[in-house]
């Protein structure tokens, strides 16, 4: 315990609570939640409880079956059609339980390796490794140069050159939204909302991030010669709109970095993600039982539950919280079960029996959770308000003892 204060983080389910420290010199008694947090978010920036998928300058709907194995000769079931939020998959026909949904080949997975293996994304990764301090995964921005590179290359400019390398994500990567809604887009305005949060100290780290990454790659860039085959074309295309745009495409639809590669091959552990065309039209839906398998001859995505023909096809994107879907996503979903409250407790001086009775209401709280309320608000444990009195109680003796009350 650092300054008397003990914050807790208090789930919206059953899920088990971690215990943290804080540093403050604050004696009163505070309480804040994360779900009203997102809740002020969600008034600024619409909060679909699906991914936004709206189409870029191509129909992201036809693009994606280019993709997918089996879809030209209409073997594949999965198909894409547009929806409430934009791009969604559908069943083409009845999918039975344990039956296949679409199956990607590997060559047209979007991975670290694969921009490693370009010009530009050797070069950016080259640049990026040898700065120091280290900058965080340097593979996934070189990923990100890349697929800003091959996303200009569809509406090359009067000046560009073809690239030296053949573009084959170009087409994917044009037809995806060109802005989103994650607080990385967010005005001052709705910035202001969430700062001092868990999702504002997040976009904060994320901008910091970024920013630098793109000091390192534009100092690179002016230094290399003018027709060097990995500067060249990354130099007109990389700014802070370009790099922020790649990050929120990937943020939104990375897959974990070992869907990239058949089983037994080795996988790179430090890759953070990797991009399944298609298959990440998919929206979210909670409890969706869905499996994302690696097969021989491609990633595979198995249904356990079924779907009838015409129906919608949901993804399942984790058990997370609405900070967790709007950082990543850029939306949030009502009456999250996985939403947790943060509940910062100062316990002023207080010692001795003051304190151990404080720390036994707490291990107390630690096993109950808060819900919601039928008015969509938060329903407020009674263990929770015992607990705040107990610590303001606390707080108020501690004073009288020092002679301020």
């Amino acid at each position: 315990m650092v300054g008397s204060v003990i914050v807790l983080r208090m789930s919206a389910a059953t899920i088990p609570l971690n215990a943290r420290v804080a540093p403050t010199s604050t004696p009163a008694t505070t309480a804040t939640t994360s779900a009203a947090t997102t809740s002020a978010a969600a008034a600024i920036t619409p909060a679909p409880a699906a991914a936004t998928a709206a189409a870029g300058s191509e129909d992201a709907t036809q693009v994606a079956t280019q993709y997918l194995a089996g879809y030209e000769a209409g073997s594949a079931a999965l198909g894409f059609r547009g929806g409430e939020f934009g791009a969604e998959g559908w069943a083409r026909r009845d999918i039975v339980a344990g039956g296949t949904l679409g199956l990607l080949p590997y060559d047209n997975i979007l991975t670290e390796g694969y921009a490693a293996g370009t010009p530009t994304g050797a070069a950016a990764l080259a640049a990026l490794v040898a700065v120091v301090p280290p900058i965080l995964t340097p593979g996934r921005l070189a990923l990100y140069c890349v697929m800003a590179v091959e996303r200009a290359s569809e509406s090359p400019s009067p000046s560009s050159r073809p690239l030296p390398w053949h573009p084959r994500f170009a087409r994917y990567l044009t037809s995806l939204p060109p802005t989103y809604d994650d607080p990385l887009w967010w005005d001052d305005i709705a910035l202001a909302v969430v700062a001092g949060t868990d999702v504002g100290a997040a976009v904060d780290d994320r901008r910091a991030w970024l920013q630098r990454a793109l000091g390192i790659l534009s100092a690179a860039a002016a230094s290399a010669p003018a027709d060097h085959a990995g500067w060249a074309p990354l130099r007109h295309v990389l700014t802070w709109k370009t790099l922020r745009w790649a990050h929120s495409t990937h943020a939104s639809r990375a897959f974990p970095a070992s869907l990239g590669v058949p089983p037994g091959a080795p996988v790179d552990e430090a890759a953070v993600g990797c991009l399944l065309p298609g298959l990440d039209l998919l929206n979210h839906r909670y409890r969706t039982r869905i499996t994302w398998e690696r097969r021989q001859d491609g990633v595979a995505f198995v249904t356990a539950d079924g779907v009838p023909a015409g129906a919608q096809v949901f993804n399942n994107y984790g058990a997370k919280s609405n900070d967790e879907f709007l950082v990543g996503y850029g939306f949030v979903l009502p009456r999250n079960v996985h939403d947790a409250a943060a509940v910062k407790v100062g316990v002023g001086g207080a010692t001795g029996v003051m304190f151990a009775a404080l720390r036994d209401a707490l291990q107390l709280l630690s096993r109950v959770s808060w819900s919601w309320a039928s008015d969509g608000g938060i329903a407020v444990p009674a263990e929770l308000v015992t607990t705040m009195r107990l610590a303001t109680w606390c707080a108020w003796q501690a004073a009288a003892g020092a002679g301020a009350v």
